[in-house]
């Protein structure tokens, strides 16, 4: 028999979006730990997939309230518990169904579906007609959507799994931007690029630009400030912290590089870009 080969980043999103339309339902994706994210370190879904946002109250008057909710107090009371399924309230008064995922004792994230009007009406504020337009809790059955969510989630972290488990792609590109990826915190240069490649230093240069569009420096900082920008979406490590993380330990030189690539420095990009 053959077997299938690992499903693409867009067929996971796929299959979230049609589990949307069948259930009338938002899917929300909270990665605690990165099992969500291939080989290279990269998401495997959309990072619009972790926020949010996508509800039409949440989008509206969006605040630290917003954080605290629905990353640390779900998170913690999911920590604290027994990590099951369970129904959480926001301060907008948005009620969803939340599945965790758990492998062994930890739990690794969760998710959020719905959203749906819970009884008591949210403080004022820009979302009140948002929020009038939701359904009222509770679904048709709650149960039977947390049971497909837990299935999903299954599902999720098989495919996730298997690619991490893929061989890198095809083609020089591919054994470049892998090679880079696994080194950003670290130097990373020619020298041990061509022994990678098996070229000589001066050729490694020109396989990178051909390949890759732009000289090996251009392709680390481009790198570097990729992986930043997942740690300062996803986490709440300080922006030093993050530049370190990524290879730039030195925090002007990495809020420099970052501004130049990203258009703003990193704590205004976290600030617009924050995941709740």
């Amino acid at each position: 028999m053959d077997a299938f080969a690992p499903l693409p980043a867009a067929d996971l999103e796929a299959a979230l979006a049609a589990t949307e339309a069948a259930w009338g339902v938002t899917i929300t994706v909270r990665d605690l730990t990165g099992w969500l994210r291939g080989a290279d370190g990269r998401p495997l879904l959309d990072p619009e997939r972790n926020s949010h946002r996508r509800q039409s109250v949440c989008e509206r008057g969006f605040a630290p309230a917003c954080i605290q909710h629905c990353r640390h107090a779900i998170t913690a009371a999911l920590r604290a518990g027994s990590a099951a399924a369970c129904q959480h309230t926001c301060w907008k008064q948005v009620r969803e169904v939340v599945v965790p995922v758990v492998r062994g004792q930890a739990l690794h994230g969760y998710l959020f579906a719905g959203a749906w009007r819970a009884p008591d009406p949210p403080p004022p504020g820009p979302w009140m007609a948002a929020w009038r337009r939701l359904p009222a809790w509770p679904p048709s059955c709650p149960e039977a959507l947390a049971a497909a969510l837990a299935l999903l989630a299954d599902g999720l972290w098989l495919a996730a799994e298997r690619q991490r488990a893929a061989p890198p792609p095809p083609g020089v590109d591919g054994r470049i931007r892998a090679w880079v990826a696994a080194r950003l915190a670290r130097p990373i240069g020619r020298a041990g690029l061509a022994r990678e490649l098996g070229l000589s230093p001066s050729r490694t240069s020109h396989v990178v630009q051909e390949a890759c569009g732009c000289s090996l420096q251009e392709l680390v900082a481009r790198e570097r400030v990729a992986a930043a920008q997942r740690l300062l979406a996803d986490g709440d490590q300080p922006v030093a912290a993050v530049g370190a993380q990524v290879g730039w330990p030195d925090t002007p030189h990495f809020t420099r590089m970052f501004r130049r690539l990203a258009g703003m420095p990193p704590g205004a990009w976290r600030q617009r870009h924050r995941l709740a």
